[in-house]
């Protein structure tokens, strides 16, 4: 009798780790689907941007001053590192802020540091950043 009760704890040991596997499996697809969802909203943001430049290039010059300033405008606000005062942030400062964005916001901050500074450091960070909420997806933190 022993045996068998043993037999059963040992099923249903194994079919709680099976359990737990496959959650973790699915908070991991989850975090990949939503971060591959921000990345293709990114990059359609900005096919747009190119589109519209494109189109207010070709527009009556009686209107095409207003179209590149309104289209420049939007560019700059959505472009942006979404962290106020990022210019005169030093690296530790950014790098504390990274935690606090969405996975859009480290795209912005990831396109225009590559632009601009194209600090190593903080382009390392925003990596570490993803992989730590990957973990923590896994996880279900």
């Amino acid at each position: 009798m022993n045996v068998r009760l043993q037999d059963v704890s040992a099923t249903t040991e194994q079919i709680k780790a099976e359990a737990d596997k496959t959650l973790r499996k699915a908070r991991r697809w989850l975090f990949d689907a939503r971060e591959q969802a921000a990345s293709t909203l990114w990059h359609t943001h900005l096919t747009v941007l190119k589109r519209a430049g494109e189109l207010a290039d070709d527009a009556p010059e009686a209107v095409k001053d207003t179209a590149k300033s309104l289209l420049s405008t939007v560019e700059r606000t959505t472009t942006r590192p979404p962290i106020a005062d990022y210019e005169d942030k030093n690296v530790r400062e950014v790098m504390a802020a990274l935690r606090e964005l969405d996975a859009f916001g480290l795209l912005r901050v990831q396109r225009h540091e590559s632009a601009n500074k194209n600090r190593k450091t903080i382009l390392d960070a925003i990596v570490r950043e993803h992989d730590r909420r990957a973990r923590l997806a896994e996880l279900g933190a």
